[in-house]
């Protein structure tokens, strides 16, 4: 009985240590709207192509954040998000150029994983 329980706890703690890596470096896949987005955007991809990869252009964000009202030029497409906003620039249906500009850091909200690779790179000296 006494091994039983031992055994027990001991896949209670291996569940437990084992989820709390996987949510401590999961991050949610629902932000299309982020650099590494604009990292993937290319010169000469077609909107249809752009949107495949971050969706039609529009406002994304989940949280509160400062308010768009930039003069949006013709020609051009933004979509807002957490992280930030991308702008692209068209010819015709071709992407000619693109920017990520960033949200400012007090309203991105940082993830649970985030969080805690945060916490323990400082616990180690690290940088996770």
């Amino acid at each position: 009985m006494r091994k039983y329980l031992v055994n027990r706890w001991c896949l209670l703690v291996l569940l437990a240590v084992g989820g709390f890596a996987v949510i401590s470096w999961w991050e949610p896949s629902a932000e299309r709207i982020s650099s590494s987005r604009h990292e993937m955007i290319e010169p000469g991809m077609s909107k249809s192509q752009v949107e495949k990869l971050v969706g039609p252009p529009g406002d994304y964000r989940t949280r509160d954040g400062p308010a768009s009202d930039f003069d949006w030029a013709v020609g051009e497409e933004h979509w807002i998000g957490n992280e930030g906003t991308i702008v692209i620039w068209y010819d015709g249906d071709r992407v000619r150029n693109s920017v990520f500009i960033p949200s400012p850091a007090h309203f991105r909200k940082k993830t649970l994983g985030t969080k805690a690779k945060d916490w323990i790179g400082s616990l180690f000296g690290l940088a996770l």
